[in-house]
This record gives C-alpha cells, sequence and structure tokens, in this order.
C-alpha cells in the first residue's frame, strides 16, 4: 500500500487535507482519500501523513500488503505505536498475514498545538455523555475541558453502504451547535470518505473504527493536543472491537494524545449524566437505519437501537424528555426485534431490567431477560445458519451475498 500526493486545497467554501492511497496486494483504483471542514474550520487542518496512515493501517494488514509506504516523514512515535494496534489486532483476529512494515522518509516528531482539549460528538449515548461529564468537572478555562466538538460525515451518517442523508447530519448539526454553545464549545463538521479504504461494516466496527477516528483527530489537530474517544461499553464488558481501550492506547503520536473516557461507567450510569444536563437529550442521535428515518427526523424510532435506547430512557425516567423520539412507543413488535448478539449487548440489555421492574415494566423486562438467556445458551438453528451462510460467502462467493443486501439496503 502506497500514501502519497499529500495536498491542502481550499475554495470559497471548504478546506481539505488529502491523500492518494493505492493498493499493492489488491487489483483496486487508487483513491483520493479526505478530510474536508468548512472554510471557517481550516486552521485546524495540519498538513501532514499520519491521518492517513492510522486510516490505512487496518485494511493494510487485513488484505496481506507486505508495506505501508509512505511518500514523506512520519511521527516514529506513532509508527511505534502501530506497529503494537497491528500486532494485537493480528492476534485477536488470527490473522496468518505478514506484519505490515510501514516505510517513510524521515523522522519528524510533531509540534503539539496550543493545550486544548478535543472529543467526537455523534449526538449518542456515550459522546454525550462523556462531555456531559467533561463539563460538569472542568471550568471554562480549564484546558481539560472539552472545546471542539468533531462531528463526522461519512462514518454512521455517510456510510458508503448506506443511502446518503446529508439532511439527517444538518440536522443533527443544527441540533449539536446550539447545546454546545451554549456550554462554551465550538462544533466542527468533517466530511470524509475514509471508510471506501475498505467499505465493508464489519471491518469498520471490529477493525477500523478507532484507528480512523484518531486519523480524524490527527487531521484537525491545528488547534488542540488532547482528543477524547468515548467507549461504547463498560471495561468489564468490552471484546475484541475497533475502540477497544487497548487498541486506544496506540493511536496517539507526539503531536497528538488519545484518551478513551466512560469504560468505567455502566449504560444507566451514562444517562445520569444526560439527566444533569437536560437539554442534552434534545439533540440524542442514535440511529445508523439511514433509509428508515423520516425527514425532518434523527432516529427511526423503530429499529432495535433506538428501541434499546427508547428502553434504556424508560428505565432511567427519561423517555419523555428525549424530543428526538417523536414516538415514544414500545411495543411488542419494537422488542421482538431487540436481540443479543454480542457480549457487550448484554451489558445493554441486562442493565435496565431491575429499573424496569421498579416501574412496572414486567413485560419488557420479561423480553429482556428472555433474549440473555438465549444468547447465553448459544446459537440457535436459525443464527447457525446465518452464520453458516456468511462463511459460506466470504469463503467462496467472495462477499457477493453481503454486497447485494448492502446494494439493496442502500437503494431500496
Amino acid at each position: 500500500m502506497r500514501i502519497s500526493k499529500l495536498a491542502i486545497s481550499e475554495n470559497e467554501n471548504t478546506a481539505r487535507l488529502s491523500a492518494t492511497v493505492s493498493h499493492e496486494a489488491l487489483e483496486k483504483s487508487e483513491q483520493d482519500i479526505y478530510f474536508e471542514v468548512g472554510i471557517q474550520h481550516k486552521n485546524y487542518l495540519r498538513a501532514f501523513y499520519e491521518p492517513f496512515i492510522l486510516a490505512c493501517f487496518p485494511a493494510a494488514l487485513l488484505h496481506g500488503e507486505k508495506r505501508i509506504s509512505v511518500e514523506g516523514a512520519a511521527c516514529p512515535e506513532l509508527i511505534s505505536n502501530i506497529k503494537s494496534a497491528m500486532l494485537l489486532q493480528k492476534r485477536w483476529w488470527k490473522d496468518k498475514n505478514t506484519l505490515p512494515i510501514i516505510e517513510y522518509k524521515n523522522n519528524r516528531i510533531l509540534d503539539l498545538a496550543p493545550h486544548g482539549t478535543a472529543g467526537f460528538m455523534s449526538g449518542g449515548v456515550d459522546s454525550l455523555s462523556s462531555y456531559c461529564r467533561n463539563i460538569s468537572l472542568y471550568t471554562l478555562k480549564d484546558p481539560r475541558r472539552i472545546r471542539h466538538a468533531i462531528f463526522v460525515y461519512g462514518l454512521d451518517v455517510g456510510d458508503p453502504n448506506k443511502m446518503e442523508r446529508k439532511d439527517i447530519f444538518e440536522e443533527g448539526k443544527n441540533k449539536l451547535v446550539s447545546f454546545l454553545e451554549r456550554n462554551g464549545c465550538e462544533l466542527i463538521p468533517v466530511y470524509t470518505n475514509a471508510r471506501n479504504i475498505e467499505p465493508d461494516w464489519r471491518f469498520y466496527e471490529e477493525r477500523h473504527f478507532g484507528a480512523l477516528l484518531s486519523g480524524i483527530a490527527h487531521a484537525l489537530s491545528g488547534k488542540f493536543s488532547h482528543c477524547q474517544l468515548a467507549l461504547d461499553s463498560r471495561a468489564d464488558f468490552a471484546d475484541e472491537w475497533g475502540s477497544h481501550p487497548w487498541l486506544n492506547n496506540y493511536v496517539s503520536s507526539s503531536g497528538l494524545v488519545i484518551n478513551s473516557t466512560m469504560d468505567a461507567y455502566s449504560r444507566l450510569e451514562r444517562y445520569s449524566f444526560l439527566a444533569q444536563k437536560p437539554e442534552s437529550l434534545e439533540t440524542l442521535r442514535v440511529c445508523y437505519m439511514m433509509n428508515n428515518i423520516p425527514t425532518g427526523e434523527i432516529n427511526c424510532g423503530k429499529c432495535s437501537k433506538c428501541t434499546r435506547t427508547k428502553v434504556e430512557l424508560l428505565s432511567h425516567g427519561l423517555l419523555n424528555d428525549a424530543k428526538t423520539f417523536s414516538d415514544k412507543s414500545i411495543s411488542p413488535d419494537l422488542l421482538r426485534g431487540l436481540i443479543v448478539r454480542h457480549p457487550h449487548e448484554v451489558e445493554y440489555v441486562g442493565e435496565p431490567i431491575k429499573r424496569l421492574r421498579e416501574i412496572g415494566e414486567n413485560e419488557i423486562a420479561d423480553h429482556l431477560e428472555e433474549q440473555i438467556k438465549k444468547y447465553n445458551s448459544g446459537p440457535n438453528i436459525k443464527d447457525r445458519t446465518i452464520n453458516l451462510l456468511k462463511s459460506f460467502d466470504a469463503k467462496f462467493l467472495n462477499g457477493f451475498l453481503k454486497t447485494t443486501l448492502n446494494r439493496r439496503e442502500k437503494n431500496p
């Protein structure tokens, strides 16, 4: 894999950091990968290769690239960290590929920007609770307070496997700007196509997520020296995942420190931070089902993730305050879509049960308990059949079935 042609370009409205990525182990056309902001945020961009190295290394390992060749200088601290990250991923996923060698022109220690703290802000429970906790601890003048919130188009909204919904991004952005400005924080909308390096959604979740977020943060690190990544699970429920706290230890450089947050807090504990800032609930965006979200909304209210979030809000007494869910009902039909498939989902589904029983929502609590029992007893015939089909598709059909299904979802 080669990374070359680093450039910053501007027009009347936008500023863009870009580089060209080409594969050597795959027959794939070269790609121009970019990170783009509004012209008013151009001073956040830094012209260096580190964002692209971070965005590329998980795909290079996955596809058996022998090297990552960088046409320029690189930070030796980051290169060392990335080697550690690849060693960990190679162990987790039992990769038989040789570890790619990172080749670059010379070492360059990066300058730290004036001390300040950024955080990613999707509008989800994890990023919102992390932000609310942070501003409850640190005053406006404290450099540890989050003063820069990064909101990305090209991850869940802008997923290359789904239909394009820039209207949802704009709606979410408008809600966040109002909330953040009241608390002395600037929202930085950024647009990227970096997921096109390897667009598979499972790869993104399991291997790419934390590294890509760090790449985006590095691209924007002209005005902050630290950036927080809010984890989606408490430490004892963390599994082998793209944003595992171990992996996040290996995505810092001499020019930017990446810190994981919220791994000490359960789901319901996170809602307690939102309850301290109830206006945060007016920005809550959790839905990934772009084709099901009505115009003017930012959540569909019906998918499993929306349903789970409504259950969590209900158990914490916050559902009526969550204005981004216009339909607050939790019907038996919606509950049937709430299925436990991963270890971290046991945390999500299990924790509200006691509170639900305390408020008399026994039907919902019974369903959640049944799902945990099913998960603990192992996959049923349907799940085993689906897993076999996925393995057959990957091994013998080169992902044809998955690509077809993704295309149907993107263009219903």
